[in-house]
């Protein structure tokens, strides 16, 4: 700009590297913006800056003389120097030069060396020059648009004065609530077994949300799938609780023999035997092979289901599958049937629990049941957030399984039961969410099951299905020992000779409730780490902790002291041989 000036014209503010402001007569000023493709006349009274305040220049100095000039109470920035100034602002000949020479605004602001600048003024005049957070904006709500601004300049951590804001108002500072989120779900819910390129590897991909992979045997027309399945991929399991373990249930396994005999086309599962219980790890997830055996001569298939721990293979069931036609399944159109007498069902989980099932949400499908003599009829349903998922599933196990929740109501038993041995399985329909079920007792202890959609169309039947007790003790068969945990062993308390002087900051737990002591003493943990690495001396600092860490089986822990070890932990990592934590 300054090469296309001529002596009227002067440059009257530097804002930033591509904001100028000329000053001077209209006409020469105008003829130098020609110059340039973007330029904006300003609404301003006077040529300020320019050469055209010169005769009122002598006139305002007396006046400014006549005015008590103090030194400011707090740092400024001079417009005149791009300086932070102190003295200066009690010259009144700084004020004439004011007026006449250039505003250095970005020199300023440079000077100022601020993470953050809040225009105080009617608009946002100089907000899009520097980034400034607006104060007032023109035709805009002022009370908003300056709470906004508070806002935005706390959440880019500048401390606010809260108090002072509600000052007569009645308002005040309250902790955040310690309780989890409730009723709505924030997190994304974890998908299914994770794929890679399937082919590239020589198998193919099977989308289904237990199993992953399938390879046909190239000898006999074998088929294996192949998956893992836990409570990390499928925390909907997590809710089939029996004596205090997650079993995958019953269903789950015809689930996944009925996939298997739909991808070797035999859609009818003859029969299923339930060997071993599966008892899901408390974390991870176990390998699960479904195999399906050669074509036999009378058209059947073998079939079996084993999961994998610490390379050892267990067998959980098996069985044949089959092509045979489904028999004609139960005409459930009329609903609920006449003359059925109402089951009270409404209390029916809690008496489950009695009984050593646990059953979580995903589980909590029965939602009436009704009784003709020895027949019962039971309506059925999903939890909304397990719909998505039905879809995928030939019929979602925790619907399958709610259906059998209306057998152990109208059984009085006494004892736990879960299902053993299934026979001609076959799935009419895919992706139900709420059914219609009657269970029959053809003779023993057997059941038949015949499972209906909403408008009485078949989804599901089930020849028979036979259950046998299970304990406690059986199940903690099924339990493996975690591959990794943490012990503590005791340490010889030993001093090298170049060890650093150390202060010691020894944590004690204050009397209280637990939310408010923690609270104190962490921040008071906090104080103490800051002051230590803010002074950069050459010692460590050793946080004493008591009651933090289990280091014994069963041993109490103390919740304020646990949240100092790890908070500490953080800092250690931030500022390696820094801190000891003991």
């Amino acid at each position: 700009v300054v090469p296309l000036l001529s002596g009227e014209v002067s440059v009257a503010a530097v804002n930033g590297p591509q904001s100028v402001v000329l000053s001077g007569p209209e006409p020469a000023v105008l003829a130098v913006a020609a110059r340039f493709p973007r330029t904006k006349r300003l609404a301003v009274s006077h040529a300020f800056h320019s050469a055209l305040m010169d005769p009122m220049l002598d006139d305002f100095g007396r006046v400014v003389a006549d005015l008590g000039l103090a030194v400011p109470s707090m740092p400024l920035v001079s417009n005149v120097t791009g300086r932070i100034e102190t003295d200066l602002f009690t010259d009144p000949h700084y004020w004439v030069r004011h007026v006449r020479e250039p505003v250095r605004f970005a020199d300023g602001v440079t000077a100022a060396s601020a993470d953050r600048f809040l225009e105080v003024g009617p608009d946002a005049v100089l907000s899009a020059v520097t980034g400034a957070v607006p104060a007032l904006r023109r035709g805009r709500d002022e009370e908003h648009t300056l709470l906004t601004a508070v806002a935005r300049l706390f959440a880019d951590g500048q401390a606010v004065d809260w108090s002072a804001l509600f000052d007569g108002l009645g308002g005040r500072r309250i902790d955040l609530p310690t309780y989890p989120f409730q009723r709505q779900r924030f997190w994304p819910a974890p998908g299914g077994p994770r794929t890679g390129d399937m082919d590239a590897a020589g198998v193919g991909e099977v989308a289904h949300p237990l199993l992953g992979a399938a390879v046909r045997l190239p000898d006999d027309g074998g088929l294996v799938l192949t998956g893992r399945i836990g409570t990390p991929t499928q925390p909907w399991l997590a809710d089939h609780t029996v004596h205090g373990r997650v079993l995958l249930p019953g269903t789950a396994l015809v689930e996944l023999a009925l996939r298997a005999g739909a991808e070797a086309g035999l859609p009818c599962l003859e029969e299923l035997t339930l060997g071993a219980p599966l008892v899901l790890p408390a974390a991870g997830a176990v390998a699960v092979q479904v195999t399906v055996g050669p074509d036999q001569d009378d058209g059947r298939r073998s079939l079996a289901v084993h999961s994998r721990r610490d390379d050892m293979w267990t067998r959980h069931a098996q069985g044949f599958l089959s092509a045979a036609a489904p028999a004609a399944p139960a005409d459930l159109t009329t609903w609920p049937p006449a003359d059925a007498t109402p089951m009270p069902a409404g209390d029916a989980y809690a008496t489950f629990r009695e009984l050593g099932y646990s059953y979580g949400p995903a589980f909590q499908g029965l939602r009436a049941a009704w009784r003709i003599g020895d027949d019962i009829y039971a309506e059925v349903a999903l939890p909304e957030q397990a719909h998505e998922d039905a879809a995928r599933f030939g019929m979602h196990p925790a619907l399958l399984d709610a259906c059998l929740h209306a057998v152990i109501l109208g059984s009085g038993e006494q004892q736990t039961m879960i299902p053993f041995a299934w026979s001609d399985v076959v799935l009419h329909a895919v992706g139900a969410t709420t059914v219609r079920v009657r269970l029959t007792k053809p003779g023993g202890d057997a059941t038949t099951i015949e499972v209906a959609d909403t408008a009485g169309r078949p989804v599901l039947s089930v020849g028979a299905m036979a259950g046998r007790p299970v304990t406690s003790g059986q199940l903690a068969t099924g339990e493996t020992a975690p591959l990794y945990e943490v012990r503590w062993r005791p340490a010889a308390a030993s001093v090298s000779g170049g060890a650093l002087p150390s202060v010691v900051h020894e944590c004690v737990t204050p009397d209280g409730d637990v939310p408010a002591v923690t609270r104190a003493l962490t921040h008071e943990v906090l104080a103490a780490v800051q002051r230590h690495l803010a002074a950069d001396g050459p010692e460590r600092l050793v946080v004493v902790t008591r009651g933090a860490v289990a280091v014994e089986r069963a041993q109490a822990v103390d919740v304020a002291q646990a949240a100092v070890w790890g908070l500490v932990r953080a800092a250690q990592a931030e500022n390696p041989g820094r801190i000891v934590l003991a």
